[in-house]
């Protein structure tokens, strides 16, 4: 069986969640409203929290894409991705990524964020699978429904089993990078975890499980079966 490399996106491979990133490019684009941003602020506290449900992440998406045309939307998501999220991509994430296939594993971005969103991100840095949460669509519009589980806390994990399972992937020999306590659930089900500028939560329980936490990726002296990180400073 094989290895693979699942990356979180939001606050891992990036520098800040993509739906903060969103109200900026909404902003720009002068689409951006007071219910807007005041939504995205409690979806964010809840999250910090770790009070964020999976119904009521449900709920922020379908009120923020509800009769949206797909295509308007899909539109949006490549622009949003060149003039902002393309710039928030973490300095070397594309070397990681590159190290973990470069090691023969499969690289997989597994996240919370809508597909459409995800997507670009994932081309971009060269992982070709994406494992992110998708929304129903009926006649070219969203309805504002999710379109199965969504990919967050243990829907990570039950995408990542079946990811697994279609592919011959081993987990317990697999990675994955994570920054949040909403993560956990995900980094227990693989052998090789890694808190990345994990949250107060998150940096808690890596410290108490002995996991490795790294605030940014670099040139460090890992083992060779480690692809090149740099370690976080002890606090």
């Amino acid at each position: 069986m094989r290895a693979a490399a699942f990356f979180d996106m939001d606050d891992t491979l990036t520098v800040e969640d993509s739906d903060r990133l969103w109200l900026r490019y909404l902003k720009r684009a002068g689409l951006l409203t007071l219910r807007h941003r005041a939504a995205v602020f409690g979806l964010m506290v809840r999250y910090r929290l770790d009070l964020l449900t999976e119904d009521g992440l449900a709920r922020f998406y379908g009120g923020r894409v509800r009769g949206l045309e797909l295509s308007e939307f899909e539109r949006h998501a490549r622009a949003f991705f060149d003039s902002i999220g393309r710039g928030a991509i973490r300095k070397g994430a594309a070397d990681l990524v590159e190290a973990h296939r470069s090691a023969g594993r499969i690289s997989v971005l597994l996240t919370g964020a809508i597909h459409q969103i995800a997507e670009p991100f994932g081309e971009h840095l060269n992982i070709p699978h994406v494992l992110a949460t998708h929304l129903e669509i009926r006649g070219g519009q969203f309805t504002g429904r999710p379109a199965g589980p969504l990919c967050y806390r243990e829907g990570k994990v039950r995408r990542a089993r079946a990811f697994a399972e279609e592919h011959g992937i081993d987990l317990a020999a697999s990675w994955y990078y994570g920054d949040s306590i909403t993560d956990l659930p995900m980094l227990q089900a693989v052998g090789n975890p890694v808190a990345v500028s994990p949250d107060r939560l998150l940096s808690r329980e890596a410290r108490r499980r002995g996991w490795p936490v790294v605030r940014e990726f670099g040139s460090g002296d890992l083992p060779p079966a480690v692809p090149p990180i740099k370690e976080a400073p002890a606090p």
